[in-house]
């Protein structure tokens, strides 16, 4: 689906706006498996989430879910995981920060590299 289809069916379904759920978390076979209240599942590799790569199977079993199950957290793990955040296929990692056009800084410079004057003797 392009992102033009995407913005015609959000235009189509301004009144029945709802937020994702999820109901359940699973792993099995190298996948997160997210079970979401409207009986949908999502099975995300966990190569896109390092964190729960790394952890035990045992760190990964003390999920919990808030917001009515618009997240999943791991206290153990420091990790919070928005489940609409996982339907659009986000992964863990640092964003990339926001370009500040009035100050000249933008994101994609590389770091200018400073010169040392030699002193004269």
């Amino acid at each position: 689906m392009t992102t033009a289809d995407a913005d015609k069916v959000r235009t189509q379904r301004k009144g029945d706006v709802r937020q994702a759920g999820a109901s359940g978390v699973c792993f099995a076979n190298g996948y997160m498996i997210v079970s979401l209240i409207d009986g949908r599942q999502l099975s995300i590799p966990l190569g896109f989430y390092p964190t729960l790569l790394r952890a035990t199977p045992s760190q990964r079993s003390q999920w919990q879910l808030i917001g009515d199950g618009t997240g999943i957290v791991w206290d153990n793990l420091d990790l919070q995981l928005c489940v609409q955040y996982l339907l659009e296929g986000a992964r863990e990692g640092i964003p990339k920060p926001p370009d500040f056009s009035e100050l000249g800084v933008y994101a994609d410079d590389k770091p200018q590299r400073r010169t040392r004057k030699k002193k004269s003797a």
